[in-house]
């Protein structure tokens, strides 16, 4: 999953994005291998923060 994040990583500094959020609950899991529904992802240069509704 760490290739995963790093490949976003790149992706947002050729774009010279601070941060991204992955909203998609595939997305999600794509990036972090979490299930829940209700969730997002907020990647930046340094952390990657799951936001999950409960």
């Amino acid at each position: 999953m760490t290739d995963r994040l790093s490949a976003v990583r790149k992706l947002m500094n050729s774009a010279k994005a601070d941060a991204y959020l992955v909203m998609k609950p595939q997305n999600v899991f794509y990036l972090s291998g979490l299930t829940a529904t209700e969730s997002s992802m907020l990647i930046t240069k340094r952390s990657a923060d799951l936001i999950v509704v409960s």
